[in-house]
């Protein structure tokens, strides 16, 4: 079994706050490409960012190795992520500047609510606190994701263990068919050796510098080794590629 490398999975998230706000989604991306290693690397809106060393366990438990990117952004409204509330320090510097104001230059008026509300920096955004009941959804979420992610993989690595294996067939094929050319080569050396001791027994003086190139040649040419060492490496490989690991693919090497 192989498990591709290369991956991409996305999916949303949909939380609803407890007090009534409407409900915020969030669209979720995970992709992964080739690594030795397992190295993360998460886009968060700031409402999720404490969770990002648990959204990274979850990968790496998923994926074991590989680069992994998670990016994850709040689709339409976030009601129940944030709240409007007012900066009663900014408030109350507004009021009393305005009553010194008022009592430097002799001015006249009141400071309405209506005037507050437009100033500046009057009103600022809170974060609000996740429930732990909205963080469990988002994890889980985040889980069933990444499983469909492992599902890409897994179908692609079927994928790329077939071509391997029609591949490496092509190979052991070629392999046989060069070690029969090679057999056959060998025993029509074989034979002229025997017509070449068979004349040096005659006394022909020649023969011995036709053994010489003759056993020369068969030195330089003989594969004998190689074709052994090749056809090892295909019945490895073929052992590997039948094994559940989820390292096959990194342990695959000629």
């Amino acid at each position: 079994m192989l498990l591709s490398m290369t991956g991409f999975s996305n999916g949303s998230i949909r939380i609803v706050g407890s007090n009534g706000d409407s409900p915020t989604v969030f669209a979720v991306e995970i992709k992964t490409l080739n690594s030795r290693y397992f190295e993360a690397t998460c886009r968060l809106p700031n409402a999720l960012s404490h969770l990002e060393l648990s959204f990274v366990g979850i990968l790496k438990k998923k994926f074991i190795r590989g680069r992994a990117f998670l990016n994850a952004r709040v689709v339409g409204d976030s009601g129940c992520l944030e709240k409007l509330v007012p900066s009663y320090k900014v408030v109350s510097d507004y009021v009393s500047e305005a009553k010194k104001l008022k009592e430097k230059f002799g001015l006249v008026g009141d400071l309405l609510v209506s005037d507050i509300m437009n100033l500046p920096h009057v009103f600022s955004f809170e974060r609000n606190a996740l429930s732990d009941e909205d963080e469990k959804v988002i994890l889980d979420g985040i889980s069933k994701i990444a499983d469909s992610l492992v599902v890409t993989r897994r179908d692609e690595g079927d994928t790329l263990c077939q071509d391997l294996k029609k591949r490496f067939g092509y190979c052991d094929g070629h392999i046989k068919s060069i070690k029969k050319a090679f057999d056959a080569f060998m025993n029509a050396k074989k034979t002229s050796v025997k017509e070449i001791l068979a004349n040096s027994s005659g006394g022909d003086e020649s023969t011995k510098y036709q053994l010489d190139d003759l056993y020369g040649s068969i030195n330089k040419i003989d594969i004998q080794e190689e074709i052994t060492r090749f056809g090892g490496h295909l019945k490895a490989a073929a052992k590997l590629l039948q094994e559940n690991g989820s390292d096959n693919g990194r342990r695959l090497d000629f």
